[in-house]
């Protein structure tokens, strides 16, 4: 029982009048007095907390492995030829130019759904998707179709997270990723509906301020939409939302500058910059390295 919770290489035995001395076997000697049990490397390195530290890492690493993988299956699988050729142009141009056939390949493959999504980039693609989960809230449909509200909200919160942890495109199945556009509903509804109110808008909304749309961070811009984007939000909340991504879709640095200033005003300076100092702190913490956004 003495030897019980002694260090490694350590024996408890007893001399002829009954006493206990200790032998350390590492380096063959022996003392009277009982060696201390070495601490834990968890709790010496970090405290009580540091188990539920590592936990965290853990946890963290494995999503930030999830995040990449996507951004890079998603640029080595459908990025390419095509998807140079359309990067600059606008977003009617990139929907016509990633749809249409070359006239050239007698057997085209079919345009999967990954490749357009890849082919908007990260501003276009999140502010399409949150404007699809915004408008019909801010037009005040959720008024007529109770429950619309949080069918639509909850998707907001989970693209405010996804842009929060570093994803370059919404996270799709990889079923969607490889549906097909070409010669399907979807497709055309794309290029006969969604191009050329795209082009409509663009003759309206000129990229203003582009840098402002890049300025505004990863975090910030995360924590900007899960302020507006609760299920429940309020009709005015999911306009806001939509001039978001209207701005984020059109580079309108003016718009989203606008909705800045408006969330500022509306949910106080002070109640924002919380949110911020604390996700700085989390950062500041050991799992930092596992929190960059």
């Amino acid at each position: 029982p003495e030897s019980e919770g002694l260090p490694e290489g350590w024996e408890a035995r007893k001399d002829g009048q009954g006493r206990v001395y200790f032998v350390n076997h590492n380096d063959r000697t022996t003392t009277w007095q009982r060696p201390e049990t070495a601490k834990p490397a968890a709790s010496a390195a970090g405290g009580p907390n540091a188990a539920a530290q590592h936990v965290v890492q853990e946890k963290m690493s494995k999503m930030r492995g999830v995040v990449e993988r996507y951004n890079a299956h998603l640029e080595a699988t459908y990025g390419g030829a095509r998807a140079d050729v359309a990067k600059g142009l606008p977003l009617s141009g990139k929907i016509r130019c990633i749809l249409q056939s070359d006239p050239q390949d007698p057997n085209p493959a079919p345009v999967p759904l990954g490749a357009l999504v890849h082919q908007l980039g990260y501003h276009t693609s999140f502010g399409l998707c949150l404007l699809l989960c915004a408008v019909p809230n801010a037009l005040g449909v959720s008024r007529l179709l109770p429950g619309l509200s949080f069918l639509l909200g909850l998707p907001q919160l989970i693209l405010a997270l996804q842009i929060g942890l570093g994803l370059e495109r919404p996270y799709l199945p990889q079923a969607l990723l490889t549906m097909p556009l070409s010669h399907t509903p979807l497709g055309s509804l794309m290029s006969s509906l969604v191009a050329p109110l795209s082009a409509s808008a663009e003759q309206v909304l000129k990229p203003r301020l582009s840098f402002l749309v890049a300025f505004v961070g990863r975090l910030p811009l995360a924590l900007l939409l899960a302020m507006l984007g609760h299920p429940m939000g309020a009709q005015f909340k999911a306009l806001t939302a939509a001039m978001v991504a209207l701005g984020m879709v059109m580079k309108d640095g003016l718009i989203l500058l606008g909705c800045v200033f408006f969330v500022l005003y509306s949910f106080g300076v002070v109640k924002f910059a919380a949110l911020l100092l604390a996700v700085a702190a989390l950062k500041s913490m050991k799992w930092e390295k596992f929190l960059k956004f």
